[in-house]
């Protein structure tokens, strides 16, 4: 947090407390990780978590992640300042960099996602595997969140003849922990299974991802 003034070894006071202002410094464990972050909520009513350096992007709290709000900065006690006209300027200037930059997903086509589904299917061994392309497709807005019954018809209508066709069931019951999540999120230690069994079901997203447009 240097863009506002606040450095390794400095003492702040942290005012515990779950109300936060427009531009609050707050201190808070995301996903397991303790963040010093500036607390934003846009005109759409999102919650953020904003960096000082414009390096690194902001983080939009969402209710599918776990939060624990410690405290907002009161005062540097080495330098004391008012953190929040400090910040102020640079968040607005980098949310709108960011919504500037931010181009319309374009949802692919069926031809698109048939080829991926036939480039993925050879590498598929066990039906569950078929989550990680499952949730790529959510992602891009071809399959609606949570209709894993739509990607299981999708699936047998192009690959009627492959031996492990997903199951609806059996991917519901693997969308779990960060499985359940984007896949942009996954993680192997917080998935539901790990090492080689994570990259099972990594890998068959990974490739399914790399053959949408």
């Amino acid at each position: 947090m240097e863009g506002v003034g606040i450095y390794d070894g400095d003492i702040l006071l942290i005012e515990k407390t779950r109300h936060f202002d427009n531009f609050d410094i707050v201190l808070a464990i995301v996903e397991g990780e303790q963040l010093l972050k500036t607390y934003y909520v846009d005109d759409a009513g999102r919650h953020w978590l904003v960096p000082a350096n414009k390096k690194y992007k902001p983080t939009e709290l969402t209710e599918t992640m776990t939060v624990n709000f410690l405290g907002r900065v009161k005062c540097n006690l080495r330098t004391p300042r008012d953190t929040r006209v400090n910040v102020c300027n640079s968040i607005q200037e980098y949310l709108q960099e960011k919504s500037q930059a931010v181009k319309p997903k374009r949802v692919p086509t069926r031809e698109e996602v048939v080829a991926a589904l036939w480039h993925v299917g050879p590498q598929i061994k066990m039906a569950r595997h078929w989550l990680g392309p499952c949730r790529v497709l959510m992602d891009a807005g071809y399959i609606p969140e949570g209709r894993f019954d739509l990607f299981c018809e999708l699936t047998g209508s192009v690959l009627p003849e492959h031996e492990h066709l997903p199951c609806e069931a059996e991917l519901r019951r693997m969308a779990v922990e960060c499985f359940a999540k984007p896949f942009e999120k996954w993680t192997d230690e917080k998935a539901p299974v790990h090492g080689t069994h994570y990259q099972k079901y990594y890998g068959a997203g990974e490739e399914m991802l790399r053959k949408l447009p």
